[in-house]
């Protein structure tokens, strides 16, 4: 605008909007940040290239810090857009997978064109249990059998000439993570046992300090919505899901309206939530936090419920059915579902939003 006044106006307006707390914001910005680790032994001249995809977006601190930790140059994929996505759609082998699935074939391509040196993709089938059902060790099927797909359909080595490294991981307990990944290295890249160890536990202190900070960050948004009588809204959706691309800047929408942003993984003791009232096998991480939390928000007056959905998941379909009766069953609360895939949606979406809004308002 040529009106200064305007102008003025509108930079208040930006301001005030930026400091409403959009936690999907600051988990971006924890996830693919750098993490402090010591000076390497030795500098390997290699740069390993991580695509921002899938379980990626759960534990990036701890792969970028274990290959620096270990003097690799690590490269990430630029972030998701719709360009990049549609690089990759001739290599996509299902019209029914998960957009976040779809994303990776575009991830990789972005890869190839930075001059990777190889593409880090592991295949963890199983990781321990982050809560107080045992039995939420798998990864899902898609998650881990994805870098099978990309091996298969894409083939980086035979396209391109860069070696893809996708390594099967079993990690049922934090003492198979080192032994297999100690194993992987020393047969993959010649390093020291001793190297990989000290390695390991510079990329766990990292992971730890992301997870801690989303922990802190959800602490001060609720204290936040308690002192001014108001509420903040759980945005649920699995760690991929939190990409801007998949789920359509969906928080701007609620941070907009003055509403600030939790993810999952940021609300306050989620892990100690007692699940047995659960009618489902729980079997996967992603998912006892979205049911921890919906079962906090469902007993706490500062907080409001949302779940994303992918179309093409499975699970999802059963998990938002067990999220609205458990709500319902322990306050009577309603939560908001969006079902997103990659077509363009911000006009239905905002309509949506705003409806969930007004609804609260009423109630």
């Amino acid at each position: 605008p040529r009106d200064e006044m305007v102008r003025a106006q509108l930079r208040e307006k930006t301001q005030e909007k930026e400091k409403i707390p959009n936690l999907f914001h600051l988990r971006e910005k924890l996830l693919f940040q750098d993490y402090p680790c010591a000076q390497p032994k030795e500098q390997r001249n290699t740069v390993i290239g991580i695509p921002r995809v899938l379980s990626f977006w759960d534990t990036m601190p701890f792969w970028s810090t274990f290959f620096r930790s270990l003097g690799f140059q690590v490269k990430l994929s630029h972030p998701s857009t719709r360009k990049m996505y549609e690089s990759g759609l001739s290599a996509v082998t299902s019209d029914t997978v998960c957009f976040p699935a779809k994303l990776v074939h575009g991830h990789i391509r972005d890869l190839v064109r930075q001059g990777v040196d190889r593409i880090f993709m592991p295949s963890v089938t199983t990781v321990p249990s982050e809560n107080t059902e045992k039995t939420s060790e798998s990864m899902c099927a898609v998650v881990k059998g994805y870098p099978l797909i990309i091996r298969n359909s894409d083939n980086p080595e035979r396209q391109w000439g860069i070696p893809f490294d996708a390594p099967l991981f079993h990690w049922y307990t934090d003492a198979d993570r080192v032994g297999q990944l100690t194993k992987y290295m020393e047969e993959t890249f010649h390093v020291p046992a001793r190297e990989t160890h000290a390695a390991i536990q510079a990329a766990e202190e990292a992971q730890k300090s992301f997870r801690a900070q989303m922990i802190q960050a959800g602490e001060q948004v609720l204290k936040q919505a308690e002192e001014r009588g108001t509420y903040a809204v759980v945005l649920a959706a699995r760690p991929y899901q939190t990409d801007a691309l998949v789920n359509h800047d969906l928080s701007d929408l609620f941070t907009n309206l003055g509403i600030p942003v939790l993810t999952v993984d940021s609300v306050p003791h989620a892990n100690e939530v007692d699940l047995s009232r659960s009618t489902l096998d729980i079997v996967n991480n992603y998912h006892a936090r979205m049911l921890s939390s919906a079962i906090l928000a469902a007993q706490d007056p500062r907080m409001e419920y949302v779940q994303i959905v992918s179309f093409g998941c499975g699970h999802d379909a059963y998990l938002s059915d067990e999220i609205i009766r458990l709500m319902r069953e322990i306050s009577g609360k309603t939560p908001l579902v969006l079902k997103l895939d990659e077509s363009d949606v911000q006009g239905p979406l905002r309509i949506r939003v705003r409806s969930f809004v007004e609804t609260l308002a009423m109630r």
